[in-house]
């Protein structure tokens, strides 16, 4: 062995030559287009600030820039030096560095580690769509009154939602339990439908708290948000950029007004063979388990089935947001099941043909534009141009 390393060394010129010690870290070579859109692109000067979440392939933190403008990044871990993953990125970023819509959040640029490489984007500190639905935790505006209203809905719309941090143990009576469960003192996420109906009360404007600390809102809001989803979800796929993760912890508020929203975390890097995962466990983040899990009950049929997602795959998971916001609950989670399995049984049930179940109590025309969006066939679905044309959109409609 330690011949073959001598007559290596000769080979290379080493023998009784002193040792150059370089700290930089060298990248290998990588075509001048690529080179030139790194230097385009980087964010120099920034600050880490504080950790927003972390993935399984990405952590997210905020971070202040040498002007004191906060933005926030998502940095992946990939092979040091990899300058086919630095490649492979650009070539998914770069189009959506140039995408300027008031919907959208807005990318901002790049930065390379050693063996991170972090994308910058536009912070909006206002909360997501996804927090809206936990009614205890919404800070209500000046205009809103405490008034309780009978609003007639059964507690089957407004239930207790499974959400991105909410696992909850319980223990289901035998009367109750659903036809996946196997032990009913296991972990369970409880979505049970109850029959009584319930008082609610308008904690905001088109926000609904309702009995459980959790909240709806008023299809008229819906109808706001969704004007605007749309919107974007037509910018993007004019461009032939799919966003492939559209749920209601990606729609951010743009202010307190609740009103103006952008849809964000562009899932823009779904090719993950060059990424590596993140060191530490996430095994133990019960939130962020509960937030892959959850990420099956809006993912299209054609993307269970046959792995390939399109523009019409934006189509299906809005109609499973919708459904979200409108119910309080995420689709899907009509099915008590225990929480291990509940990923493979909302996969299953979507592979075989079902739908999410639409809320009896939702206007016609709401209804038609779930119907729509729900299409199992993403031949048959409608775009988002075409979406923007239908009467539950266009027609007018004040919210509560």
């Amino acid at each position: 062995m330690d011949r073959a390393i001598d007559r290596k060394r000769s080979s290379d010129g080493l023998i009784g030559q002193i040792k150059q010690v370089d700290n930089r870290s060298r990248m290998p070579l990588i075509p001048n287009k690529v080179q030139e859109d790194l230097a385009r692109l980087k964010i120099r000067n920034w600050r880490k600030l504080s950790l927003l979440a972390r993935g399984q392939f990405a952590t997210s933190y905020t971070c202040t820039t040498e002007n004191g403008e906060v933005l926030c990044y998502k940095q992946y871990r990939i092979q040091p030096n990899d300058a086919q993953a630095i490649g492979k990125v650009l070539e998914q970023l770069i189009p959506i560095v140039h995408i300027e819509h008031e919907n959208l959040i807005r990318y901002r640029g790049i930065a390379l580690e050693q063996d991170h490489i972090l994308f910058f984007m536009e912070y909006c500190s206002f909360g997501t769509v996804a927090q809206l639905l936990i009614g205890s935790q919404v800070e209500p505006s000046a205009a809103v009154t405490n008034d309780l209203t009978t609003d007639g809905r059964t507690r089957s719309s407004t239930a207790t939602t499974i959400s991105e941090t909410d696992l909850i143990s319980s223990t289901i009576p035998s009367n109750r339990r659903g036809p996946f469960q196997q032990n009913p003192n296991v972990q369970h996420l409880t979505c049970s439908i109850a029959e009584d109906d319930i008082n609610s009360k308008l904690i905001d404007v088109g926000i609904i708290s309702s009995q459980d600390g959790y909240a709806f809102l008023d299809e008229g809001l819906v109808k706001i948000y969704v004007k605007q989803l749309l919107s974007a979800l037509s910018c993007l796929h004019d461009q032939g950029i799919i966003h492939r993760d559209i749920r209601c912890v990606n729609i951010f508020l743009k202010d307190t007004t609740k009103l103006q929203i952008k849809l964000g975390d562009l899932n823009f890097v779904y090719d993950f063979k060059f990424m590596k995962q993140n060191q530490q466990k996430i095994s133990d983040d019960v939130a962020e388990v509960e937030s892959i899990r959850e990420s099956i009950a809006f993912t299209s049929p054609e993307t269970i089935t046959q792995n390939e997602t399109t523009t019409k795959s934006d189509i299906w998971s809005l109609g499973c947001s919708l459904i979200h916001m409108l119910t309080g609950r995420i689709p899907w989670s009509n099915y008590t099941v225990a929480s291990s399995v509940y990923y493979l049984t909302v996969k299953y049930r979507i592979a075989c043909g079902e739908k999410p179940q639409i809320p009896e109590h939702l206007s016609e025309n709401c209804v038609d534009f779930l119907k729509k969006c729900f299409m199992h066939d993403p031949n048959k679905r409608p775009s988002s141009v075409e979406l923007e044309k239908h009467p539950f959109v266009t027609e007018e409609k004040k919210y509560k």
